[in-house]
């Protein structure tokens, strides 16, 4: 499901458009004794807008990672 999320980058503020992929449950035991850790919810943004223009591909790799962060944190 794809969602959106008012927030802000160097002050700018913006409006991101995210998914949010549902991590696997953890397995205590399986029948043979063994186990499965699970896995967290995966982040992933699509777009970046500024007054309705998408700047995703403008910004860098850490400004983006730092919205994935941000919005695992308020999905959290």
């Amino acid at each position: 499901m794809t969602k959106f999320r008012e927030t802000d980058i160097f002050g700018v503020p913006v409006c991101v458009e995210y998914k949010v992929i549902k991590g696997d449950e953890m397995v205590m035991y399986y029948p043979d004794g063994s186990g499965y850790p699970g896995s967290p919810d995966e982040i992933h943004v699509m777009s970046i807008f500024i007054e309705g223009v998408d700047v995703y591909d403008i910004l860098d790799s850490k400004s983006i990672e730092a919205l994935e962060e941000e919005l695992y944190e308020y999905e959290s």
